[in-house]
């Protein structure tokens, strides 16, 4: 009978206190014995006494050379110990155990996902994004759905080269293992591809989750934005309604006189600002257009030409024949390159509005130049990431305060948001309510200067001058190998040439600035 029986017995008999005393006496007893110390560690453990259990561990990991099976224990009690701080709302203690673990035991799987996960819903990206790109370099051999699982979590996070490799690995672990492979799996390859602006493979993987499952959704939308990112509106659009699901076909334009109509706006500001410029062409097909925006739109879009009435988004909706995606209308109307309504502007401000900026304007020095460097911070994961692609530090702007005879105008309205050290920004965004009030001061500009925001659009729709400063996995609609755009006339791009490169862009920006001095 080893020494340990007589506590087993008793731990076997319900007398969780009695057996856990008696292993601390054999401990006692037997210090050197890694077994007797590793089963208190347990009993511990089992008894919910998580710290006791975890300190008896820290002993045996601090005696030389460890077992593998005490190594794991340890960092199942510490994840154990974590999570149990975290259910108890002590976070913040929760999360520095999870550290520990993770840096204790760099392959532990589960322990960085949980860390990945609480640092992502904080708001934190690149660490968790890091934390989760190195555990896929140390285990390689992580089976294929736990690595398609930490490549949906890179790819959203905005680490593609990351989730490229996780997908990949899960990939070719599933075809050795000879399964069938799942369409998703082709799908998040497809993205981490699109985040690299390699368009061509980005298809050929949503083309192989199409060939799975010929009827998914974010394979056929996904496919349908490499479409129309190569200027195929016709396919791309026609690709991009299957984002409604199984939709009735789509009218055609000889079918909506004498329809009351509602365009919805089903995306962002950006979006309805660029998708608007269809509506006054329902109205001109005998339609009677009620348009259905986001309320900071209403006042600006309700004096477009056709439109009976806008309301807010935000309201019911109105009783009519038919609803229509603004978004849908492209389709609809057979919109090519060749056949974009690109008439500018399509939307305008209050002279009055326009005239008093004007007054004000006419007290700075020089050519009057508004600014935007980012985005909205958003929600979701995979949203704030696409903001961080397409918005930049404002300090990356210094290369223009060097420039004399600008007045640079802030369009930027995140709070969070402050400018360089070393610019002179006038800043009026307080006085700004809606777009009807942002149009007004954008129209009495000479110059915007703006990431891909709503302000670029808003630009383009008033027919102002503007620049964009544009990411690598450039939206859409900015298409490809082309500096100018088919949808706004007067819009000039600066893209990068390398993924986060904004200094370069800033650069070629301040060139181009440079014969406008006055």
């Amino acid at each position: 009978m080893g020494p340990a029986d007589s506590a087993a017995r008793l731990w076997q008999a319900g007398d969780r206190a009695g057996a856990i005393d008696a292993y601390r006496r054999l401990v006692a007893q037997h210090p050197d014995n890694p077994d007797l110390a590793r089963a208190l560690a347990l009993a511990l453990r089992e008894h919910g006494r998580l710290d006791e259990a975890v300190a008896a561990l820290d002993r045996l990991m601090g005696q030389g050379s460890v077992r593998a099976d005490i190594a794991r224990i340890h960092g199942e009690t510490r994840h154990a110990q974590a999570l149990t701080l975290i259910r108890a709302g002590r976070r913040a203690e929760g999360v520095a155990v999870l550290w520990r673990v993770v840096a204790d035991h760099p392959g532990d799987e589960q322990a960085h996902l949980n860390l990945a996960r609480l640092l992502f819903a904080e708001g934190q990206r690149e660490v968790p994004a890091g934390l989760l790109a190195g555990l896929v370099a140390q285990r390689p051999d992580l089976p294929a759905p736990a690595l398609a699982e930490l490549a949906v979590l890179l790819a959203e996070a905005g680490s593609p080269e990351a989730a490229e490799a996780a997908s990949r690995l899960a990939l070719n672990g599933e075809a050795r293992a000879d399964k069938t492979t799942p369409a998703d799996w082709w799908v998040t390859l497809g993205l981490a591809l699109h985040q690299q602006d390699r368009l061509d493979e980005a298809l050929g993987a949503y083309q192989q989750a199409l060939a799975l499952d010929p009827l998914h959704v974010a394979a056929r939308c996904n496919a349908a934005m490499v479409d129309l990112a190569h200027g195929d509106l016709v396919g791309g659009f026609a690709g991009f309604e299957r984002r409604r699901g199984d939709p009735p076909a789509l009218p055609a334009p000889a079918a909506l006189a004498g329809q009351r109509v509602v365009l919805e706006g089903e995306q962002g500001h950006g979006d309805t600002l660029h998708f608007a410029r269809y509506a006054p062409m329902v109205a001109a097909a005998g339609a009677e257009v009620t348009l259905r925006v986001q309320p900071a739109l209403v006042r600006l879009l309700a004096g477009m030409p056709g439109v009976a009435r806008v309301v807010g988004n935000d309201l019911p909706s109105r009783d009519a024949a038919l609803h229509l995606p603004l978004a849908s209308l492209p389709l609809l109307f057979g919109s090519t390159l060749a056949t974009i309504p690109a008439h500018v502007p399509y939307v305008t401000a209050d002279r009055h509005a326009v005239a008093a900026w004007r007054g004000r304007l006419a007290a700075l020095p020089g050519i009057k130049v508004g600014l935007a460097w980012a985005g909205d911070p958003r929600r979701t994961l995979s949203d704030r990431a696409m903001d961080a692609r397409r918005s930049m530090a404002p300090a990356t702007l210094a290369p223009l305060a060097e420039l004399g005879g600008f007045t640079f105008v802030s369009l930027q309205k995140s709070a969070a948001q402050t400018p360089c050290d070393h610019m002179t920004l006038v800043d009026w965004t307080s006085e700004l309510g809606d777009f009807a009030d942002t149009a007004a001061l954008v129209t009495a500009l000479d110059l915007v200067i703006t990431v891909d925001t709503a302000v670029v659009h808003l630009a383009g729709a008033l027919g102002r001058p503007v620049w964009l400063l544009n990411r690598l996995d450039a939206d859409w609609r900015w298409l490809r190998g082309r500096d100018d755009s088919p949808w706004y006339p007067t819009l000039r791009q600066f893209r990068q040439t390398v993924r986060g490169d904004w200094a370069d862009v800033v650069r070629r920006v301040a060139a181009a600035l440079e014969p406008r001095r006055r």
